[in-house]
């Protein structure tokens, strides 16, 4: 599995009560005069300036959040978020010096992940703007840059104006479904935490389990569905988990082929970030 992964989003904003009224992004003023900005773009730029000099302390979730670094060229914008957590103390260990050092990692002291991310208003629709961010290993930044971001949050009024961010699914998947002549597997992807003592346990490391180990870890969970005899009817489970509009719970679908023959679906749902 790739530790780096961009995972692109669709980001609209529309009138509150009415879904089918996506607004140019160019021109948001003339649907909405109370929104800060005419253009998204403007508005995304704004919001970087802000967290290039100052750090967001989310203090119930234990997150930082902040702007690295970014470029700008017209409408598109391509930069790198930091951000990670803090609550727990650990050990470092180089694994060029084959050395450990033992406590270097406070309770106060937050790790800072670079997130890669570009966001463009295309040409030739400005009704929506992609906005592709990346995400490492399980660790990714999609819910904190969303609650921080929306306009409906961070401005004081904004009027009738709406903003959703949906990850983006493309119908080829649904058809990949469809056309397959079987489908081998569905499998779920998340994570949970668990007690640090339980987990050492599990792996039977003796050194640890005897140790006072005290907290949770995050923990990486699988689940994994196979049809029986209805292969008809797996198929159409499958293909009903693929969702019509926004859903946090489901990032990335994924379709391999076997032998050009069958389809392998795997539908990655994961908690928001």
């Amino acid at each position: 599995m790739a530790a780096h992964k961009l995972i692109p989003y669709w980001i609209q904003i529309r009138e509150s009560n009415n879904a089918d009224s996506n607004w140019d992004q160019t021109r948001l003023r003339e649907y909405e005069s109370s929104f800060p900005y005419n253009n998204l773009t403007d508005y995304f730029e704004d919001f970087l300036d802000q967290y290039t000099q100052e750090t967001h302390l989310d203090w119930d979730r234990q997150k930082i959040f902040n702007v690295a670094e970014y470029r700008r060229d017209g409408n598109t914008i391509e930069g790198r978020f930091k951000g990670g957590e803090w609550g727990r103390n650990a050990d470092f260990y180089d694994v060029e010096e084959e050395t450990r050092y033992e406590d270097r990692r406070e309770e106060s002291h937050a790790e800072e992940i670079p997130f890669y991310f570009l966001f463009h208003i295309p040409d030739r629709d400005t009704s929506q703007a992609l906005f592709i961010l990346s995400k490492y290993k399980r660790k990714g930044i999609k819910t904190t840059f969303k609650q921080l971001f929306d306009p409906a949050i961070r401005e004081s009024g904004i009027g009738d104006a709406y903003m959703t961010i949906k990850p983006h699914f493309s119908d080829r998947a649904a058809e990949k479904i469809d056309e397959a002549d079987k489908v081998a597997s569905v499998k779920f992807r998340g994570q949970d935490t668990v007690p640090a003592r339980e987990e050492y346990a599990s792996q039977q490391n003796i050194q640890r389990v005897h140790d006072d180990i005290s907290g949770m870890l995050e923990v990486d969970m699988e689940t994994k569905l196979t049809p029986d005899e209805n292969r008809e009817g797996f198929r159409g489970l499958v293909r009903g988990l693929l969702p019509e509009g926004d859903s946090e719970a489901f990032e990335y679908g994924q379709f391999t082929q076997d032998n050009f023959s069958t389809s392998q679906s795997r539908l990655v749902r994961t908690p928001a970030c």
